[in-house]
């Protein structure tokens, strides 16, 4: 898993490229990042997108991060206790 374009807040998916759904939403949780959610969706660990983004985010970056997932749990798209994100799915034309 790798977390592309870590400075844009605005906009948050998951791209995938797995052609079967059990496969997709198994990703997540077999790499330690997340789990998967009934509408299609997939929720990604809030600690795993900050430790994906470390080699370059500066202090400006992390209260901008803070404020997307507060804004995201307002807005109902983290779970409970804001520790993972919901994504929506973008799948790639073809994959395994």
């Amino acid at each position: 898993m790798a977390l592309v374009q870590a400075e844009e807040l605005t906009r948050f998916h998951v791209t995938s490229g797995f052609a079967r759904r059990a496969d997709l939403l198994a990703a997540p949780r077999t790499a330690g990042m997340g789990q998967d959610d009934p509408d299609d969706d997939v929720f990604v660990s809030v600690h795993a997108l900050r430790s994906l983004a470390a080699s370059g985010p500066d202090l400006d970056w992390a209260v901008r991060f803070d404020d997307m997932v507060a804004r995201a749990g307002v807005a109902g798209w983290t779970d409970r206790d804001r520790t993972q994100v919901r994504a929506h799915v973008v799948r790639e034309a073809s994959g395994p």
